[in-house]
């Protein structure tokens, strides 16, 4: 007699931490770790909470090599919530809309059918009428009372569409050890309603006691605003990963795995994509609400040159600007910089992509004591100055 595979029941959230999250334009990979204790046989591991987006065709379960289990088959359902009982309620109001519909067009039929110019009951006539007029407003007020639930009726499916299905993951595991064990299950899946950009915060200072009037030296703050909206909360990663490459989402999914080797010193910035190792004793919660949520990735120092820019034939203004190098072990991605400049805002600027130890300009400020004169442009020793005001 065959005997039934062991069932152990978890849920995402309670059950699985999350290890690290790779974000890629368009879509984010999330890895969580479940332990187990398996026991010789055949066991069917069911996650059930799971993103209501997440796609069946890129799943990836694997268990440590230690443990010797195996993920033989891997399925993804969903809880279909079910709306029949909505349905029929809309269809009873619609039913009975069509009758408060027909009993006001027969009414217009039969008083249209009166034919004043023959010789008519005026007495019957006044009481026709005020029937006429009774039968009529009761209809037209049960038909009001009708539409208002119809409308109610409707915003409830509509509400019940919206809502997540969570998502629910059943593996197969075989465990060939005589004797229970433990066993880290990894599960890695991909999820569309995430998204996210890069800001920073730029800090540069005036200083009288440097040439120039600038210290040459800036802080750069690494921002993560991340928009949740996969139905389940991003707690407490180990990792976040950045990538400029898509992923796929019609092939197998493959995302390297995040070892402890990659995360050490400067072999961050040989690892595709920029590498954030967290606070694990500072918790990151990251709700599914559809509101911003901006994380501080990291912090660092950076070598700064401050110059005046001018461009007088095409614009009088002069401007503030900073040479900055990116001394940190990861890249810069694209994304807007607030400038402070001696702890003061002075506006946003657009840092571009920027690799370890490359240099960028960004523009600082707006200096409005300074104009550019020009002589005559025609002229063949046409020179610039900039006049203090």
């Amino acid at each position: 007699m065959t005997q039934k595979p062991r069932v152990i029941s978890l849920n995402a959230s309670s059950h699985g931490e999350i290890l690290s999250l790779d974000l890629f334009p368009g879509c984010a990979a999330v890895t969580r770790v479940f332990p187990l204790q398996l026991e010789q046989g055949q066991t069917q591991v069911i996650i059930t909470d799971l993103p209501s987006d997440l796609n069946p065709k890129l799943v990836d379960v694997t268990y440590d090599k230690e443990s010797g289990a195996t993920a033989n088959t891997v399925t993804c359902s969903r809880k279909e919530s079910t709306d029949r009982d909505l349905r029929d309620r809309k269809i009873l109001i619609e039913e009975a809309l069509g009758r408060c519909k027909h009993t006001k067009a027969s009414l217009d039929k039969f008083l249209g059918s009166i034919d004043v110019n023959t010789r008519v009951d005026v007495a019957n006539l006044e009481q026709t009428m005020y029937s006429y007029r009774n039968v009529f407003d009761d209809t037209t007020k049960e038909e009001r009372r009708l539409d208002r639930q119809l409308e109610a009726v409707n915003k409830e499916i509509e509400e019940l569409h919206l809502k997540e299905v969570p998502t629910v993951l059943t593996i197969t595991t075989d465990y060939g050890s005589n004797n229970s064990g433990k066993a880290i299950l990894t599960v890695k899946y991909v999820v569309t309603t995430l998204s996210w950009a890069v800001r920073y915060i730029l800090h540069t200072w005036e200083d009288e006691q440097f040439p120039g009037g600038w210290k040459p030296a800036a802080t750069l703050k690494y921002l993560l605003v991340v928009i949740n909206q996969t139905g389940e909360a991003l707690n407490n990663m180990q990792y976040i990963r950045l990538h400029t490459v898509c992923v796929s989402l019609d092939s197998p999914l493959q995302v390297p795995w995040v070892s402890e080797a990659e995360t050490e010193g400067q072999e961050l910035a040989r690892v595709e994509g920029s590498i954030f190792r967290l606070n694990t004793e500072r918790p990151i919660t990251i709700p599914s609400d559809g509101k911003q949520h901006e994380l501080t990735l990291a912090e660092f120092g950076m070598a700064a040159s401050i110059s005046l820019c001018v461009t007088p034939q095409s614009d009088p203004r002069s401007y503030r600007r900073g040479r900055f190098k990116n001394q940190s072990q990861w890249n810069l991605l694209s994304g807007v910089a607030r400038i402070f400049i001696s702890d003061r805002f002075a506006g946003q600027s657009q840092i571009n992509d920027v690799g370890s130890g490359e240099y960028f300009d960004c523009s600082l400020r707006i200096e409005p004591g300074i104009t550019a004169v020009t002589h005559d442009p025609k002229a063949d020793n046409n020179v610039w100055r900039a006049v203090e005001d």
